[in-house]
């Protein structure tokens, strides 16, 4: 029962994901993990937040760095464990314009 819990948990995150970076722009990616930040899925509670912000497209180890640390929070943090304000941080800085995008 546990593993068929644990395998039905990977499959919702996977498919998260994937649906994040499919989005059609960059904007659109960060724009829906925001979105997704704002009222995380039960099942999404549980992931490290390192991870989650890694799915977006055009984000990498860097731009999460940055992220993390305008929030200070570790990139360890369980999504479901952030504050109100790391999560308002967090969605802040993904839905602001990124540097050097053109904002046409």
């Amino acid at each position: 029962v546990a593993l068929r819990e644990a395998n039905r948990v990977r499959l919702v995150r996977a498919a998260w994901r994937r649906r994040i970076k499919r989005q059609p722009t960059d904007e659109a990616s960060r724009g829906l993990l925001a979105d997704v930040l704002s009222d995380p899925p039960e099942d999404l509670r549980c992931m490290e937040i390192g991870d989650l912000l890694g799915t977006c497209r055009r984000v990498g180890p860097v731009a999460i760095g940055r992220y993390l640390r305008a929030a200070e929070v570790s990139s360890m943090r369980r999504v479901g464990d952030l504050t109100a304000r790391q999560r308002s941080v967090l969605i802040g800085v993904l839905r602001a314009p990124r540097q050097g995008e053109r904002d046409d």
